[in-house]
């Protein structure tokens, strides 16, 4: 099996900044909008207000810029109406990586990867397999154990709805372990983490929460990156077991495509500096979120190497032609 989202070694960040534009202050000079394609409430929408919050301080004028949430569609409602938008550098995207990096291949949005210009990626996110904090399931032996015994019997909750990159990482990794398990899904983070609370599912492929008081404890993490709270110390990843089920999260910033290209490096340069800001990297810091910036040449390159390589990995499973 393929690993899953496994985006290319190598790629350097572009010297992107080498020609930022001497009439800087022609743009923004009208507020900047940053739709977030998931429900309002969550650790996405979270991120994003901060990251809004923070980043007219770095932008030329000082403009507004607003929030606007777009859920639906496993993150594609969002997606479709930034890729609609005027390319004039006013409407921005928040995205993580599934909506623009597994749907399309589906063939089923009206949009693709080159419907827009990506302006910077911002953080990783570590996922792992999760169950309460008070399950029976203790260690990744009793997940196997009791999922065998009852095939069906364990729920998973995932964002992004059916067909996301938490979904399908789940299912990757049941079928690894020879088991059957059944697939939940929400749009958002917080209305999972809820019923993961009130024990309406079994678990969740998400970001454990244990370290800043939430119920998500982790068996197993599916991504090679992993939180690096002590709480988690002693679990593993599927690398460290030899498991060929990698997946990998990241949240990242697009404009429509034919946004003009310096304006495209003005708001890469904001968004860089809001990435060095202390309060977002301590917010960041206590979701176990790290910093990881790429310029728009770099987050091209990560987008398309990502998007082939989960082309191929479904290919193979037959879930595209």
């Amino acid at each position: 099996m393929k690993k899953l989202m496994k985006v290319t070694a190598g790629i350097a960040a572009a010297s992107w900044l080498a020609a930022l534009p001497a009439q800087a202050q022609d743009y923004p000079t009208e507020p900047i909008q940053i739709v977030v394609n998931y429900q309002a409430g969550g650790l996405t929408d979270s991120l994003a207000r901060k990251i809004a919050q923070v980043l007219p301080e770095y932008l030329p004028n000082n403009p507004q810029v607003i929030i606007l949430n777009k859920p639906g569609g496993a993150g594609t409602i969002g997606l479709s109406a930034v890729a609609n938008a005027k390319p004039d550098g006013y409407t921005l995207v928040f995205t993580t990586s599934s909506p623009i990096a597994i749907q399309p291949l589906y063939g089923k949005t009206p949009f693709t990867i080159e419907s827009f210009a990506p302006v910077a990626k911002l953080f990783e996110i570590p996922a792992s397999l999760n169950v309460h904090v008070d399950s029976d399931i203790k260690t990744l032996e009793d997940f196997v154990t009791f999922t065998k015994a009852n095939p069906g019997a364990f729920t998973f909750a995932s964002t992004g709805g059916t067909g996301s990159g938490t979904n399908l990482v789940g299912e990757a990794f049941a079928k690894n372990q020879g088991v059957e398990i059944r697939h939940i899904p929400f749009e958002g983070t917080a209305q999972m983490a809820a019923a993961l609370a009130g024990k309406q599912v079994t678990g969740t492929v998400q970001s454990p929460d244990q370290h800043n008081g939430g119920v998500a404890r982790p068996l197993i993490f599916l991504t090679e990156l992993k939180s690096q709270s002590d709480i988690y110390k002693d679990v593993p990843t599927t690398t460290e077991l030899g498991i060929p089920v990698v997946a990998d999260f990241f949240g990242g910033i697009l404009a429509p495509a034919g946004t003009p290209a310096d304006r495209v490096d003005i708001l890469a340069a904001a968004f860089e500096k809001t990435m060095q800001n202390p309060e977002v990297i301590e917010l960041l810091k206590n979701n176990e979120l790290p910093v990881a910036f790429f310029g728009p040449a770099a987050f091209s390159d990560i987008l398309k190497a990502e998007a082939a390589d989960n082309r191929e990995w479904l290919k193979s499973l037959s879930l595209i032609d």
